[in-house]
């Protein structure tokens, strides 16, 4: 029996379904769950139609190619320098800004929406091979291997999180041996931009020269070998793959009456594959985002937080490093 994707919240039953059918299926709720970046797109036009009208009516041209260029580059994320001209500037933020705030849940949804349509063709392709029908069941297997190569496309086209958002400028970066400080038995292997870090001990880690406060982001794309990443922030720290529960984040505030906040269900992330990880501190909240999608939001006083950005491995775990680094910006 094979659930099947509709366009509303629920699934439908049924006992016989073709290939075709479950991808049409498919499409048809990942245009649902995009519905809300389509909107905003939408809206984003429209509003530059509209400052559009205005300014051809003052005659700058200039101005007119700039709103013509923006309509050009703003889908493919593509910088375009808006400061001589405020408000197509201002109009851009507002629409970065709101979209920033829709993608973690329709990213979300969309990975719901995959992980069920991955399912039920491999229940497909196991209906069809027992029932002989083995050029059928191919073409399954073919359905869900081009699902896996264009995950693996998209996440190398996206802007890693560790580049630069718009308006944010990079306030420290590991390159080299001058950026950084240890602190414990840290073990470095560094092959070209490729930090490999080790500990014969419990925790170490590496750690910026410099001192963070709030607000800013620490943007750090790297990968396990098995458990513990585990990231420093002033007097802060987050845990990934702790050895004890994978599965829960670890949240360390030593400046709270409750230093100890774990987050159940969300601290896993896939043994040797190189991850995104985005943490944004403001004077009022912490938000985890792991490859683009939310994990945790944390609220309270943060305006004391100070002190370096930090990572490294625990427990025996090897840890990868392909950047990192720390941004600001007016926007935070």
């Amino acid at each position: 029996m094979f659930l099947v994707l509709t366009v509303g919240t629920t699934w439908s039953e049924s006992t016989n379904i073709s290939l075709e059918t479950l991808r049409e299926q498919y499409e048809k709720k990942l245009e649902e769950v995009r519905r809300p970046v389509v909107n905003l797109q939408a809206r984003y036009e429209q509003e530059l139609e509209k400052l559009k009208q205005v300014t051809q009516k003052s005659g700058a041209l200039d101005r007119v190619l700039k709103i013509e260029t923006e309509r050009d580059s703003y889908l493919q994320n593509k910088e375009v320098d808006l400061s001589s001209f405020p408000e197509l500037e201002k109009l851009r933020a507002t629409y970065d800004m709101a979209m920033n705030r829709v993608m973690p849940d329709v990213r979300n949804d969309e990975d719901k929406v995959t992980a069920i349509y991955v399912q039920q063709l491999e229940a497909l392709k196991k209906q069809l091979t027992q029932q002989g029908k083995m050029k059928e069941a191919l073409e399954a297997d073919q359905a869900i291997q081009s699902i896996e190569a264009l995950k693996n496309e998209l996440r190398i086209v996206e802007q890693r999180s560790a580049n630069p958002r718009r308006n944010e400028k990079v306030a420290w970066e590991l390159i080299g041996k001058d950026d950084y400080e240890t602190s414990g038995a840290l073990e470095i292997e560094e092959e070209g931009p490729v930090f490999k870090l080790r500990t014969p001990g419990d925790e170490a880690w590496i750690q910026s020269k410099v001192s963070m406060k709030s607000p800013y982001r620490i943007a750090l794309s790297c990968a396990t070998d098995s458990t513990n990443i585990r990231i420093y922030f002033g007097q802060c720290r987050l845990i990934f793959n702790w050895e004890v529960r994978p599965d829960q984040l670890r949240f360390w505030d030593r400046l709270s009456s409750n230093p100890v906040q774990p987050v159940d269900g969300k601290g896993k992330v896939s043994v040797g594959d190189v991850h995104d990880f985005s943490i944004e501190v403001t004077d009022k909240k912490i938000e985890v985002y792991v490859d683009g999608r939310k994990r945790a939001y944390f609220e309270g006083d943060y305006s004391k937080l100070e002190g370096p950005v930090g990572v490294g491995p625990a427990h025996g775990s090897v840890v990868t490093i392909e950047s990192f680094g720390v941004l600001v910006s007016k926007d935070y």
